[in-house]
Order: structure tokens, then sequence, then C-alpha cells
């Protein structure tokens, strides 16, 4: 189906801003697992049916590029390098298994070890069911090293019913707690959940990345004061223009 976008929307930057670890160029098209995804203009994309909520926006980027772009100096330059990036909305499950494998890791060995998990690249991401007949070792077979034990125990924690209590949580704070509750997931994990699969923009998570760009650039602080509702898509913009620079 045909999705049409208010603003500007660039692929190839969103797949490669670190948020999805199975976004990939294929030739003329893009790869989301086994689904197709392509760019049709500038203010438009055609995805599979069964992913349309995937590519599905509620934020203003334009507002939120025009804000950072008033703001003058680095953020300025991110807006402007980041333009037509949008924070997919993934599978909460995915996601929380994919994260924790993220933890001290680099993207490539992330996406290499998620394309053995699914079986291959072109793969659907297996059901919690699948993963429950996983053991520890089964784990360890996949390259995840110490991850194994908080993978072993995440699956089996990550149940309906405690999905459903995280999206239907009022406040980010309160789903980052019960996000924490999940071994492996510390307040940087937690915070790449609650803003890749759970809509909440004000997330802000700090990686290496983000730490050294406040360090370099905001003589160590981020004053979040200015884009509290929306922090998260600011912090998008910023680690994107920290990796291609």
């Amino acid at each position: 189906m045909v999705i049409e976008y208010p603003y500007d929307v660039d692929l190839d930057k969103i797949a490669k801003s670190g948020q999805c670890f199975r976004l990939r160029r294929n030739g003329m098209y893009y790869q989301y697992g086994p689904y197709v995804v392509m760019q049709l203009g500038p203010k438009k994309l055609w995805v599979e049916d069964c992913v349309e909520s995937v590519f599905t926006q509620t934020a203003d980027y334009a507002y939120i590029e025009s804000l950072m772009q008033s703001r003058g100096g680095y953020l300025e330059r991110c807006a402007l390098a980041g333009h037509g990036l949008l924070i997919l909305n993934q599978p909460l499950f995915e996601t929380v298994i994919s994260f924790i494998i993220s933890q001290n890791n680099n993207i490539k060995r992330i996406e290499g070890i998620i394309d053995k998990l699914c079986g291959g690249p072109d793969r659907p991401f297996p059901l919690r069911d699948e993963l429950l007949n996983l053991n520890i070792n089964d784990w360890e077979n996949l390259g995840v090293g110490y991850r194994a034990s908080y993978l072993y125990k995440a699956v089996r924690i990550c149940d309906n019913v405690f999905l459903s209590n995280l999206k239907t949580c009022e406040a980010t704070s309160k789903q980052l707690g019960l996000l924490q509750t999940i071994p492996g997931v510390g307040p940087k994990v937690a915070n790449c959940i609650a803003l890749f699969a759970l809509k909440a923009y004000s997330a802000f998570p700090e990686d290496v990345w983000i730490k050294r760009i406040v360090n370099t650039e905001f003589n160590g602080y981020f004053d979040l004061s200015w884009c509290r509702d929306f922090a998260g898509i600011v912090q998008q913009y910023m680690f994107y223009y920290g990796r291609i620079i």
C-alpha cells in the first residue's frame, strides 16, 4: 500500500539511523525482514500491508526540524543532515529482544546475530513461542555472549500480559520503569525500546555516540526543556549526524 506523508521521508537515512536492525537496502528497494518497502517519491512510500503500522507516523517532523534549525549551530546542522528521518513503530517483542542483543555491540554484529536468529535477513522475526524453545546454550551459539541468560529470561517475562501492560502505561516514566524489570534492560535500552516501539517520543536514549556529542558540542549538558515531548526524535537527528560526519 502507498503511504503519503506531509513532509519528506528518506528510507536510506532511516535505515542508517541505528533504530532498526532489519531495514536493509536490496537493489532498487528496501526490505524490512521479508517485507518490501519502496521509496516512490520525496513524501511517498510503498509498503506491504502487514507492515503499514511500522511506517505510520503521528509526529510533525517538519515542525521539529524547524525548531532545531531555529536554535542554530549543531542542532541546525543535525536537522539539515537528517532531513527525511522518521521514527519507526516497530513490533514491541522484536524490539525488546533486538535491543538486549544491541548492548555494547556494533551495528554490523547486531545485524548478523539477528539474521542468524531469524534464519536469514529476509525471514520474519521469530514468534515468542518459537524463542521459548531456545535454552541458554542455544542463545550462546548465536554469538550473543553474556547476553544469553538475559535473553532466555526476557523471552519468558515478555508474555502478552506483560507487553499489554507496557502499551497501556499512562506515562513514559512508568514504561521505562517496567521495561527495566526485564533482565538485561537498563536505562539506555529501555529508552530505545520505548522510543522505537511504544511511540514514547520523550524518551532520550544516551549511548556512547550521544554522550560524546553532548560532551563535545554542548559542554556536557543537553537542555531538553525545549523539546521535552519529542526529545527522542531530536536524539535520532543527533545520532544520525554524529555517525555520518
